[in-house]
């Protein structure tokens, strides 16, 4: 995964495991009809990830669990689309991970069905567990904010080659995924808390040459965070993504920038301590990586030697 790449990855997941920031996006991208019969009062983020390790650095995918108003549940799938052009194979790509969280639900119901009926045959007293008779529904959902126009159709369908006999549509799987595309997002309908509403700003004008002008008045709202711990906490994920997730900033911009936007927290001093934190940072994890290569390294030669010494033996 490359650097830039993993830096968009690491700061949309990083807001998204907000529960307040996540209840914002499915509540600014969500259709009204299916906002009104959920209770957001039951949101919760579940941390299993459905993407292939291949796929990694183009997609981040995150699983929202949330209970309807009536009666049941339903699992609301937002995938976030990292690049900066469109994917025409979103679509196949959402229908595994569904298919995926879908076989997952049915391993685990196994699973407690195996371990109830074990612990009654012993004698114990285990509540019943209920045999899943009808799967959850899945809402796919496609967080773009790349610099193209998302010229993507948004149905399965479309990817089936088109060239087939009358009457086999019906043997096609068919739905549609909802595509929240930042572009077409003015800044007031980005609303939501502060860590959001910033989240959402920056991510929308990552790719734009005016980047660097708009930055100002987007951390100029850090201020209503109030807490000044609160406040630098994010601001170190903010600066984090920028200077590692693209190449449009250097560091003496970004004090500036800070220097502007909050003087009372003193840009340059910021920008010298994260230095030395993602440094030392950076050094742990090298000697970590190190020790590893250096372990795996001395297994396989062992293997190898013993390999070596058995034929020779034998």
């Amino acid at each position: 995964m490359s650097g830039l790449t993993s830096a968009h990855d690491k700061f949309v997941s990083k807001i998204l495991d907000r529960t307040d920031a996540a209840k914002d996006f499915l509540k600014n991208n969500l259709p009204a009809g299916i906002q009104d019969s959920l209770d957001f009062n039951t949101l919760e983020v579940v941390k299993d990830s459905f993407v292939d390790e291949k796929l990694k650095k183009y997609f981040s995918d995150k699983l929202f669990k949330i209970d309807f108003i009536e009666k049941g549940w339903t699992y609301l799938y937002a995938l976030f689309e990292h690049k900066s052009h469109p994917d025409i194979f979103s679509a196949y790509q959402l229908l595994k991970y569904k298919v995926r969280i879908w076989d997952q639900l049915i391993m685990e119901n196994e699973a407690e069905q195996k371990t109830a009926s074990e612990s009654r045959k012993k004698g114990g007293a285990v509540p019943s567990v209920p045999h899943i008779k009808k799967l959850p529904l899945i809402i796919p959902m496609l967080f773009y904010h790349g610099a193209e126009t998302w010229n993507v159709p948004l149905d399965f369908k479309s990817l089936i080659d088109e060239k087939r006999p009358p009457g086999t549509d019906h043997f096609i799987p068919d739905f549609e995924y909802l595509l929240c595309d930042l572009s077409q997002c003015s800044d007031e309908e980005l609303i939501g808390t502060v860590h959001y509403h910033i989240a959402m700003l920056i991510l929308k004008y990552i790719f734009h040459d005016d980047i660097n002008i708009k930055l100002s008045n987007i951390l100029k709202h850090l201020n209503k965070l109030g807490n000044k711990q609160t406040m630098l906490e994010f601001l170190e994920t903010i600066l984090e993504y920028l200077l590692k997730g693209s190449n449009k900033f250097t560091d003496k911009e970004i004090e500036n920038v800070l220097e502007h936007a909050i003087p009372d927290l003193e840009g340059g001093k910021i920008m010298q301590t994260l230095a030395e934190k993602w440094f030392s940072e950076g050094e742990e994890k090298g000697k970590k990586e190190g020790k590893k290569e250096g372990e795996e390294k001395g297994r396989k030669e062992g293997e190898k030697e013993g390999e070596e010494k058995g034929r020779k033996e034998g």
